[in-house]
């Protein structure tokens, strides 16, 4: 009798976890939620601001960094990424209505700085090839995405690339080591 209720217990946790591995990969894999990036420009402006802010050199929201992450996400993402980023939009509103009690647009600069490393600190994904068959297979995580399309998006936008880098339009030589003047901005080209 013993072993019937040993077995029969280990079915219905069997069960239990593929059902809720079904699920995840249900939910991770789904359509993605694209209507909710309509009028999430000025949400991610400000995350991307955060990231590269303005200094002397002009920064992310004035290299309109968002379109160009927006049309990354629609186009050029795996789903899962795609997944994984709107979730990170949803989650991260929610995050900030609830400890904050306003959107994040509305947040003061070192409020919208903690709330940036509160996710980060969570997203960050395993190391090795661990992390990269995990990140082939589950995409990227929100952070991970906003970071890397950002820095991208800002370093191809010609504000980017002309002020906020140094530019050479067309290289006059090769130089396969070129030391760098001090104060002197990275290169743009290679």
């Amino acid at each position: 009798m013993k072993r019937r209720k040993a077995l029969f217990g280990i079915a219905i946790l069997g069960g239990g976890v593929i059902s809720y591995s079904g699920y995840s990969a249900f939910k991770l894999f789904s359509l993605p939620d694209f209507a909710f990036l309509e009028n999430k420009n000025n949400l991610i402006n400000q995350l991307a601001e955060i990231i590269i802010p303005t200094t002397d050199t002009p920064g992310a929201k004035e290299a309109n960094v968002s379109d160009f992450i927006i049309h990354t996400i629609l186009n050029n993402s795996d789903t899962g990424t795609q997944n994984n980023f709107i979730r990170g939009l949803k989650e991260l509103s929610n995050y900030t209505i609830e400890n904050y009690k306003c959107d994040f647009e509305n947040c003061d600069e070192s409020s919208k700085t903690e709330i940036l490393r509160y996710f980060e600190k969570n997203s960050r994904s395993y190391s090795g090839l661990i992390g990269k068959i995990y990140t082939k297979v589950f995409g990227k995580s929100f952070f991970e995405a906003l970071k890397e399309y950002t820095t991208i998006g800002y370093c191809t936008s010609e504000v980017g690339a002309k002020l906020g880098l140094e530019y050479v339009h067309i290289p006059t030589r090769y130089s396969g080591c070129h030391s760098i003047d001090a104060g002197q901005k990275c290169w743009v080209t290679k």
